[in-house]
């Protein structure tokens, strides 16, 4: 009634003053366009790329495909350079761009109208359905939720989760049914973490406004309100969103307001690539001037301690929580778990799936619009450290999603008119309505879509489950659900004593954010450089088909050059270095925990090697060499370049003859020789020739390239590609790779001295086969990781022995890479570091920014994993290893106490025996609460 009674006094309603002081008329944007341009196929997109990076030019397209589109922002004093470069590129390309924005400072304008007006409301304070039809400065979104506590007392409240970092509280709504708050599951809606996403503030207040004016006209509605707690915030960024609301130049921040780290002076952190889960695993930024930069630690920003508790709390809660989603623009994308991973898949997968059909087909029913849908790493990108993520992997909420509105469809981007508000809200709250009038009346009879499929009930930590138990294993942590019966309670049992995980202590492998030491950035010499300048530079990380120096050098330097980074190719020079907080430099013998890995741009000058991928470096004391590699037009290298690691200083060495063009071979450095082992010319023809380059003779003025020919009746290997080579005493030692007709599994050496190659036969196990993989020489082991084996990319490592000749697999798999292939390694110490590299989108370039390190002196080789390898038995994972007294079966029924000595979990496959999972074990148990087992578990000894 009160409702309608606002509605009724709508001639009584008044006029605030404006706040001039807040939005300024757009200046800086005047005459700049936005424009749309095809991709094409992926020659124009590596060029498109390449342009855009040099002259400047932001873009406003997260990802950039083949046979897509980009949209890239151009001002006016920049459109002529701008369309000289696409015809550069194509002659056609001029004709076939789509306009977005005509003037963008007019468009913001407009989407400013009715901002320097507060909003209207009724002289009694009630809010209103009026106040969707424009944008709003924050304080009057603040006041939008106390009036709607006030004019719904009964079925809503304010709420808060702490403050952001300028000190704002983080504030929503809670509405509830005629049980009160907190009486049943929550649904948690989140908005404008982004800051420039305005329209999802606005989507997720008109999903509150409808559910209470509508719950005393609508039975549906009232059953929602009912049934759930509803728990809306529709501004999680507040300082972020001010921010934008300040000034046009600003309106286009994406993260909060969070001051800079010590080595920068960018402001702010992408919220929701800084929450505590899978943090900094990939899609993410260790750049505090990238649009992504997920933080310096997990959860360092103070709006992720505030809703993760806040989320925690009521997930935690005896109601639970049934519902998380996240509000974005722009993409019409309906997503769920996981974005840090696209090898990981939710267990709850197939229920995401049916719960995003129905979501997408009620979405389209309005206006016709389609939603894509599916896990966020597989529909737009990889991202880690998201909300979503951390919803369902932390905090056990099955139901946890996020939606990127509209924007797409409308080739509006982030600025969206006010007249589509409406629609907006209506495409994402009407699940039945097929009303294709935004003047309809406001919701009536509308349900938030697929919600009334969801059922209310806890949601497990998921590893195994089925009707009578569970079990989760967290290093020497875990647990098991019981139930006694049917309808029984689940309880929680503790089963630290049973089951425990050797690789969670001491595990040879650790993962670290890159920091960047001194972010380059440089005003090109350009009409289309914005007034902060742009950057000349991507960072270091992700990027694949790049080469770094094999190992450090005496200042603890890995030198990387060039590679892709998606469809674009660079030819940049980083330094990276892991030391220490109180070292300069790591020290030889040192475990790498808590080690800080960081990276330089070196500023380099002379005849820089133009941008290419495939090709291959090594570390020459002072010298960087750099030799070969591929175009973006499908043309190789063969030109010989040289940088100075002490003045950064690239040459390019005229030596003819030299080895014919190629990409994908292999380098290494013997002695005082640069060696080139095999490659693929781009085209028809694998090599399997051998040339060397004498730093010796190129210190005396004459430097030379002379072909290695190998002794008379020796054999050499197949012609290949992608395989990786190492030396070791004035021998090479070489894997792997491929040809036209399939990859190789062979080992071979080669003696400098005697020239002959002999392919080593080492006793099983042994790799299997692969290309694109990377090999380091630590002591007197070489180091094997991933690559691309015949069922896809690898994420195994071995070791081989120069002693015995021997491959051996590493048993610890705990904090190992995820797979990859076109990846580099490079030792420091006892340490081998793995950078970049391409993991499972051909699309995405893996998304990999993470350095990861292996500490050979904590490696341990399980003998049974390689024995069990040897005949055909994959490694059994060390994430759940099974402990008993003896080395005897375990008895039937007996209880298991807490192991004096591990027997390792390698069972036989008969119907009495447990089968070993990657997470876990699974096994018939008795109905009594307690660690019993009603079968004997036949377990082994090594």
């Amino acid at each position: 009634m009160r409702f309608l009674n606002a509605a009724l006094c709508a001639t009584a309603i008044y006029t605030v003053p404006t706040l001039g002081s807040v939005i300024r008329t757009p200046s800086q944007y005047t005459g700049t366009k936005i424009i749309r341009i095809p991709t094409g196929g992926q020659v124009q997109t590596d060029q498109l790329l390449n342009m855009i990076d040099t002259l400047g030019i932001p873009t406003w397209t997260d990802v950039h495909i083949p046979y897509s589109h980009m949209d890239v922002q151009v001002s006016k004093d920049c459109l002529s350079e701008f369309r000289n470069g696409l015809r550069k590129i194509n002659p056609e390309l001029n004709s076939q761009l789509t306009v977005i924005h005509e003037d963008l400072a007019v468009s913001l304008a407009k989407e400013a109208e009715g901002m320097n007006t507060l909003y209207r409301r009724g002289p009694e304070g009630l809010a209103n359905d009026e106040w969707f039809n424009s944008y709003h400065v924050y304080t009057d979104h603040l006041q939008f939720l106390q009036d709607l506590a006030s004019t719904f007392p009964n079925n809503a409240k304010v709420v808060t989760s702490d403050n952001s970092y300028e000190g704002r509280p983080i504030t929503g709504i809670n509405i509830y049914g005629s049980s009160g708050s907190g009486a049943k599951p929550a649904v948690i809606f989140h908005g404008t973490v982004h800051a420039r996403e305005w329209i999802s503030t606005m989507v997720t207040e008109q999903i509150a406004y409808s559910l209470l004016s509508n719950y005393t006209t609508s039975p549906t509605i009232k059953s929602y309100v009912d049934k759930y707690d509803f728990y809306i915030f529709p501004v999680v960024n507040p300082d972020g969103f001010v921010y934008t609301q300040s000034d046009p130049d600003n309106r286009f921040l994406r993260k909060n307001r969070q001051p800079p780290p010590s080595n920068s002076s960018c402001y702010g952190r992408d919220i929701n690539r800084n929450w505590e889960w899978q943090w900094g695993t990939g899609g993410s930024s260790p750049d505090p001037c990238e649009e992504d930069y997920h933080g310096i630690s997990a959860g360092d920003s103070p709006e992720f301690k505030g809703l993760s508790v806040f989320l925690d709390a009521r997930a935690n809660s005896d109601a639970g929580t049934i519902l998380y989603m996240d509000f974005h623009a722009k993409g019409l994308l309906f997503m769920s778990p996981y974005g840090y991973s696209n090898t990981e898949i939710a267990p709850d997968r197939a229920e995401h799936r049916k719960m995003e059909q129905g979501f997408a087909a009620a979405f389209k029913a309005p206006y016709n619009n389609t939603l894509t849908i599916g896990p966020i790493y597989q529909t737009i990108y990889q991202a880690s450290g998201t909300s979503v993520d951390y919803a369902y992997g932390h905090s056990n909420i099955k139901y946890s999603f996020a939606i990127e509105l509209r924007g797409v469809m409308s080739l509006s981007g982030f600025i969206l008119p006010p007249h589509e508000i409406r629609p907006s809200g209506i495409e994402v709250y009407e699940g039945r309505s097929t009303r294709k009038s935004v003047k309809a009346r406001p919701l009536d009879g509308a349900q938030l879509t697929g919600l009334a499929k969801l059922k209310t009930r806890y949601a497990y930590r998921r590893s195994f489950v089925n009707t009578n138990y569970a079990w989760i294993n967290q290093c020497d942590k875990a647990y098991s659900i019981f139930r006694t019966g049917v309808g029984a309670k689940l309880i929680w049992k503790d089963l630290s004593g049973l089951l425990m995980s050797t690789s969670c202590s001491g595990s040879p492998w650790s993962a670290h954010n890159l920091q960047i030491d001194t972010p380059a950035y440089k005003r090109p010499s350009s009409n289309c450089a914005n007034k902060k300048g742009a950057k000349v530079s991507s960072p270091p990380l992700p990027r694949h088909y790049h080469s770094s120096s094999i190992k450090a050098d005496s200042a603890g330097d890995i030198f990387v050059f060039g590679g892709r980074i998606e469809y674009q190719l660079k030819n940049d020079t980083w330094a990276i270095r892991l030391s220490r907080n109180s070292d300069i430099r790591l020290k030889p013998k040192e475990s790498s925990t808590s080690l800080r890995a960081t990276a330089r741009l070196l500023d380099a000058t002379g005849k820089v090697p133009s941008p290419r991928w495939g090709h291959a470096s090594a570390l020459a004391g002072k010298r960087l060499i750099v030799w070969g590699g591929n175009t973006s037009l499908g043309r190789e290298f063969k030109d010989t370049s040289q940088a100075s690691t002490v003045t950064h200083v690239w040459a390019n060495l005229d030596v003819q003859p030299a080895p014919y063009a190629r990409s994908r071979h292999a380098v290494c450095m013997c002695g005082n020789k640069f060696v080139v082992f095999g490659g693929w010319d781009g085209g028809l023809y694998f090599s399997n020739d051998m040339w060397s380059f004498d730093l010796d003779l190129l210190a005396q003025g004459i430097p030379k390239w002379e072909r290695i020919e190998v002794a008379q009746g020796s054999r050499s290997p197949p012609k290949r590609g992608g395989h990786g080579m190492v030396s070791y005493e004035n021998k090479l030692y070489m894997f792997g790779g491929n040809d036209d007709f399939g990859k190789f599994g062979d080992t071979w050496c080669f003696d400098m001295a005697t020239r002959v190659w002999t392919e080593l036969k080492p006793a099983s196990p042994t790799p299997s086969r692969r290309s694109q993989h990377a090999l380091s020489l630590v002591g007197d082991e070489v180091y094997m990781f991933g690559g691309h084996g015949d069922n896809g990319r690898l994420g195994d490592t071995w070791s081989f022995g120069m002693s015995d000749q021997t491959w051996r697999i590493l048993s610890d798999t705990k904090s190992q890479p995820s797979p990859r292939e076109k990846h580099t390694v490079a030792s420091v110490g006892d340490l081998m570091v793995i950078f970049g590299g391409r993991g499972d989108d051909w699309d995405q370039t893996g998304k990999m920014t993470l350095v990861h390190v292996l500490d050979t002196k904590l490696v341990r080789i399980d003998p049974l994993n390689n024995k069990e390898a040897a005949v055909g038995h994959p490694p059994i994972l060390n994430t759940g290893q099974l402990y008993s007294r003896s080395t005897k079966d375990l008895p039937t029924g007996e209880e298991i106490q807490r192991p004096e000595r591990p027997i390792s979990a390698a069972f036989s496959k008969d119907t009495n025996s447990p089968s070993f999972h990657k997470h876990g074990i699974d096994g018939s148990m008795s109905s009594e609460l307690g660690v019993k087992y009603s079968k004997t578990y036949q377990v082994r000894s090594p």
